[in-house]
């Protein structure tokens, strides 16, 4: 094996000050490396120091976005579970990769669990609402007899049905 080069020496030495807390502007004074793009490649796979890390109020949101998109989650869904916005998302998620599209008989199968549940509660609140509606005509009304509820039948059955006009004497739908 022959001897490093100067290149790999100066990786050597350039990773080693970066461990020991230089910043990249020290180093590349000490190493005299002029331009950004050397030093970057100096550097390459070499993760920066803790103390280069800025607190964020949002690591916490971060960390839950990684998370969602980890379990299958979209852009929109993240943000809205978060309450951020779909760029913020974006940017901390965007290394991980984009999850496999559901099938289309898993999708049909979601959707008609949502519709289920949806539908579950939603008929309970609307036979309530009925329920009341019929308490309260009840209360309004009073107790019927077998011929008035009859009579009251009949009349909501002729106010519904279309009359003959007086000129033509055909029946139309009235507007």
């Amino acid at each position: 094996m022959g001897s490093p080069t100067s290149a790999s020496l100066q990786r050597d030495q350039a990773i080693a000050l970066r461990r020991s807390g230089r910043s990249r502007r020290e180093i590349k004074e000490i190493l005299g490396v002029a331009s950004n793009a050397t030093l970057n490649e100096l550097l390459v796979g070499e993760p920066p120091p803790d103390w280069t890390r800025r607190p964020n109020a949002k690591d916490d949101l971060h960390a839950k976005a990684r998370l969602l998109r980890e379990q299958g989650y979209d852009y929109n869904r993240i943000a809205a579970e978060l309450g951020v916005s779909k760029s913020s998302v974006s940017l901390w998620v965007r290394d991980i990769p984009r999850p496999e599209r559901l099938s289309y008989e898993e999708c049909r199968k979601r959707a008609g669990e949502g519709a289920r549940r949806y539908w579950e509660t939603e008929r309970r609140v609307r036979e309530a609402r009925r329920e009341a509606v019929r308490a309260a005509a009840a209360a309004d009304i009073g107790s019927l007899t077998q011929r008035e509820l009859l009579i009251a039948g009949a009349i909501a059955y002729w106010c519904e049905a279309p009359r003959a006009s007086p000129t033509t004497g055909r029946t139309g739908s009235r507007s």
